[in-house]
């Protein structure tokens, strides 16, 4: 079994085929951060249980699925790098840019946002490489876009900045 991850067009198939890989998950703890020395030392990431575990699905609002982001926004010049298993989609990030009206990008055109994430049960752990497609199109950056998500890996509780 091989996976191959690469950038794809995003095309109206494309976005279906990625919003057919659930976004869903458990939120059963999180990870709260610690300032070191009131902030000058620094700080931590510390995982925590959350009280009374939820299930997160974006999908599951109205209008927010992948299959609607061409009726609300510009798409043309955003991105799908595509993980693929013997030619299944398992995974893949969509990464927006120049989109006029996207307030995440400031308004400028050289920075891009990594928009959505997806990963299926069958991608497996085997990653490889991908060529970065915001280095490829010349975008200086590549912004989080800022709201909860998946749970970090547990190699980041503990880490110090």
């Amino acid at each position: 079994m091989s996976l191959d991850i690469r950038e794809e067009a995003l095309t109206p198939a494309a976005l279906s085929e990625h919003a057919a890989i659930s976004i869903a998950f458990v939120v059963d703890r999180i990870l709260e951060v610690r300032l070191l020395d009131g902030g000058l030392g620094g700080m931590s990431l510390a995982e925590a249980a959350v009280t009374g575990p939820y299930v997160k699905d974006y999908d599951a609002i109205a209008g927010a699925g992948p299959q609607c982001w061409p009726g609300r926004f510009d798409v043309s010049n955003w991105g799908l790098i595509a993980a693929r298993r013997d030619g299944a989609s398992v995974g893949g990030a969509v990464i927006a840019s120049r989109t006029p009206g996207l307030h995440l990008l400031g308004g400028r055109g050289d920075v891009a946002v990594l928009w959505d994430i997806r990963v299926g049960a069958a991608a497996g752990h085997a990653v490889t490489r991908p060529r970065p497609s915001s280095l490829q199109r010349r975008d200086r950056g590549l912004r989080p876009r800022q709201s909860a998500c998946r749970p970090c890996s547990p190699a980041l509780a503990g880490r110090t900045w």
